[in-house]
């Protein structure tokens, strides 16, 4: 029986391994997965920072805030939880302290006769839905509309 010598294969498969063709002669392989990565929530901000940027920052944002702030409202007026509960002012806490009533609210109308605040969201939403306390909102009935 005659043996069958390969070792001239040998240099040929060197060659073309290191040429890119092993793929020819590869076994195909199961890729390895991915890992994914789920992305950390955002933390969550120290309520205490907030405050704090709040009250370096409010003379410079258009804001209802300002305008409480500047005729000395302080700030628990409107957060009757405390400035670190981050709540927003109750509908009575406002019409208490602007002495007025949700009728009273429904008769005021704009120069163009339209009605400022519409019957339905007064019966719906807080006043802090369009009046926000700490962000500029040029025209409220367009964030939404």
């Amino acid at each position: 029986m005659n043996k069958v010598r390969y070792d001239h294969l040998l240099p040929i498969l060197l060659l073309l391994f290191l040429t890119g063709c092993q793929t020819a002669f590869a076994v195909e392989s199961t890729p390895t997965p991915t890992p994914t990565v789920t992305p950390l929530p955002s933390p969550t901000p120290n309520p205490a920072d907030v405050v704090a940027h709040i009250e370096a920052t409010w003379r410079d944002i258009d804001s209802l805030a300002r305008p409480h702030l500047e005729e000395g409202i302080e700030c628990e007026a409107c957060h009757l939880e405390g400035v670190l509960a981050a709540e927003r002012p109750s509908n009575a806490t406002c019409l208490d302290c602007h002495q007025t009533t949700i009728s009273e609210l429904y008769a005021i109308t704009n120069s163009n006769g339209t009605q400022v605040h519409p019957a339905a969201h007064l019966e719906t939403e807080d006043c802090s839905t369009c009046h926000r306390g700490h962000k500029h909102i040029a025209d409220p009935c367009n964030s939404c509309h």
